[in-house]
């Protein structure tokens, strides 16, 4: 089973809500992984995950520690929607 981390740097956390907006179809996706860091779930930090999301832009010195730690944590490192494009 795949690992996966999401994060939200700066932005209106609309991508993150897009994905809940699956619905039903998010459930056939969380039955295939082990989300293992999430601002949508309670937990302060993850050791490794296979794949990691981050939306949202970097602006602020936070922004850049996050984005550096879910480089440093995960194999592949997805940017999600336009801000963090």
């Amino acid at each position: 089973m795949k690992t996966v981390a999401t994060g939200i740097l700066e932005g209106c956390f609309g991508c993150h809500m897009s994905l809940l907006d699956l619905h039903e179809e998010v459930l056939d996706v969380l039955g295939a992984v082990k989300l293992v860091y999430s601002p949508v779930i309670d937990t302060k930090d993850f050791d490794r995950a296979d794949v990691g999301i981050l939306d949202g832009a970097v602006a602020t010195d936070e922004n850049v520690e996050t984005a550096k730690k879910f480089r440093d944590k995960c194999d592949v490192l997805i940017a999600l929607g336009t801000c963090a494009s």
